[in-house]
């Protein structure tokens, strides 16, 4: 059993044999490839199950496949389309990938808290894909880290939600993929739920990261890695704050990014040193220099060096 290559049988001369043990040895390796691929495909094959129109997740009928999403399958919401995890348990974990597809929106309501995991892959490796105009929004994250990778394609949300038992929200996976990320704190009414930010390696996600607060509330996002704005510039919106794990984040936003701070927004920066290529406050560019607590939009003892272009940099026409 092997792969035809077409040769002619090797007559018994000292060249062709030589030709025809490189062939076989080049096949053995050929077939052994494919073995190989087809043993990964698999092992890491999933079967979609999907929701195509606006339902509760626990709904069974609600679902391609006639029943919530189990054991290895992975979990799609079709484009467009708002699934609720509300006041509701799921016994039922999964273990593939979640799919969030362009505008779909999963929102895991306040009673899901101990739950939470219930509604994202059990298995650590899967990966939550979200697409352009996507929302994942979480009111309880229950103090509980989520660390699958995640990967965004477009511009998506990350909102967490507060009321009066909820819980913090742990973002430990790493973001990677060509979109953008908003950390959104819009609705609750229990004051200072953060979300979390702590992955265990640099993301780089490279369309940028945006922090909203219009809960009318104190809601933070709190970083606790370097890098965690992937490659892409940073906003900080009107009442909006991040603050800077102190002393253990000397390089969260990407040294070649700019960083932007409208109305209220705020960056504690600890005791660390941060470091940009440009500043704008309120639309308005920042000189290069460091930037300390002496100003409005920065707390802590650390301070934020705005770098600009290198020194000496010549541009060379040809």
């Amino acid at each position: 059993m092997g792969v035809e290559c077409g040769l002619n049988p090797v007559e018994d001369r000292t060249e062709n044999k030589e030709v025809a043990m490189i062939t076989t040895q080049l096949r053995n390796g050929f077939v052994a490839l494919i073995v190989c691929l087809f043993s990964a495909a698999s092992v890491y094959a999933q079967t979609t199950n999907s929701m195509a129109s606006d339902d509760n997740w626990t709904n069974a009928v609600a679902w391609s496949l006639g029943h919530v999403p189990s054991g290895t399958e992975a979990a799609e919401i079709q484009a467009g389309v708002i699934a609720n995890a509300y006041r509701c348990r799921e016994t039922n974990d999964f273990a593939g990938n979640l799919i969030l597809r362009e505008g779909a929106q999963l929102v895991i309501d306040d009673y899901s808290s101990n739950d939470f995991r219930d509604f994202i892959p059990a298995d650590t490796n899967s990966a939550i894909y979200l697409y352009n105009g996507s929302l994942l929004k979480v009111f309880d994250g229950g103090g509980v880290a989520m660390p699958n990778p995640l990967v965004v394609d477009g511009a998506v949300t990350l909102e967490k939600g507060s009321s009066f038992n909820s819980g913090d929200w742990l973002i430990n996976g790493i973001i990677s993929g060509a979109g953008s990320v908003t950390y959104a704190f819009k609705s609750g009414t229990h004051p200072q739920r953060e979300i979390f930010l702590n992955p265990p390696a640099d993301c780089t996600y490279s369309g940028g990261a945006t922090i909203i607060n219009t809960s009318g509330i104190d809601q933070r996002v709190v970083v606790y890695a370097n890098k965690v704005f992937g490659t892409g510039n940073v906003t900080i919106s009107t009442n909006a704050t991040v603050v800077l794990n102190s002393g253990s984040t000397p390089d969260v936003i990407d040294d070649s990014a700019a960083l932007y701070i409208e109305g209220s927004g705020l960056l504690n920066l600890g005791s660390n040193n941060e470091q940009v290529f440009q500043c704008y406050i309120d639309g308005i560019k920042q000189p290069d220099g460091d930037y300390t607590s002496a100003q409005s939009w920065l707390v802590g003892t650390g301070t934020l060096t705005v770098k600009g272009s290198p020194s000496g940099t010549v541009m060379i026409i040809k």
